[in-house]
């Protein structure tokens, strides 16, 4: 009997922006998954959180400390990855920008959230080529958004605007390294049970903001950012093997697609 049904037992994942919320539980997923994950953030209480969480669970777990918009990092992380080499990468650094609407944004905001939502990802992708085309499993993973499914929070244009930029970029990968056996696909999450949301919970100025969300999601709870984790692993393991290029909504299905 097989016992790894996902294909990802000694595995090695680099996570490329983890934070305390959907970036560690995406590396604890991995790791449960009898993969060796390797963290990457600017922060190193952000790496040293998910190597905890890792380690508590049993895990493998490695961390680089590196900003994923600079290209020194970017090539520091495929030199220390040479060896081991690289089978699934997933990029989850992002930035939202300000609540400013379109008429008063500042451009300059927009071209930096493009650097680290748009570029920095294909960029990513472009430099570790090198070591996915060595893996006989190998995949890439995006975290997108909802936001580029709906056009439903003002002040929101810069973040949707790139990350729908992220979403097409997903598909010219998937489309031009299918060829190579390399699948690209996206996670889009919506809300998600942070430690953020919880406080927006407790604070009566902000709990209707919650409220109302969570009457729009059909499952009736907001996703906890494990769930969107799982969904991720998925689409790097060998159950998803015949799917690349494809833009997965995990947010309890508050937004649908027709």
């Amino acid at each position: 009997m097989d016992t790894d049904l996902l294909g990802l037992h000694g595995a090695t994942v680099l996570v490329a922006g983890v934070g305390p919320g959907l970036g560690t539980s995406i590396a604890r997923a991995f790791a449960q998954s009898g993969a060796h994950v390797v963290v990457a953030a600017r922060r190193q209480e952000s790496i040293q959180h998910a190597l905890d969480a890792i380690a508590g669970d049993g895990g493998r777990a490695s961390g680089l400390r590196a900003d994923v918009t600079a290209a020194a990092d970017r090539s520091r992380i495929v030199g220390d990855l040479a060896d081991r080499g690289l089978d699934v990468l997933v990029y989850n650094a992002s930035a939202t920008g300000s609540s400013a609407g379109v008429a008063d944004a500042s451009l300059d905001e927009w071209r930096d959230l493009a650097e680290i939502n748009v570029w920095s990802p294909i960029a990513l992708v472009q430099e570790t080529l090198p070591l996915l085309r060595r893996s006989q499993r190998a995949a890439v993973v995006m975290v997108s958004a909802m936001t580029t499914r709906m056009v439903s929070a003002p002040g929101r244009g810069g973040y949707a605007i790139t990350k729908a930029a992220l979403n097409q970029a997903v598909r010219t990968l998937a489309f031009e390294l299918g060829p190579e056996r390399i699948r690209v696909n996206a996670v889009l999450p919506g809300w998600m049970d942070t430690p953020l949301v919880q406080e927006w919970r407790a604070d009566p100025a902000r709990s209707a903001h919650v409220d109302r969300a969570l009457a729009d999601i059909p499952l009736g709870a907001i996703p906890h950012p494990d769930e969107v984790a799982g969904a991720a692993v998925f689409l790097a393991s060998r159950l998803s093997a015949s799917v690349t290029g494809e833009l997965l909504d995990t947010n309890g299905g508050q937004y649908m697609r027709g």
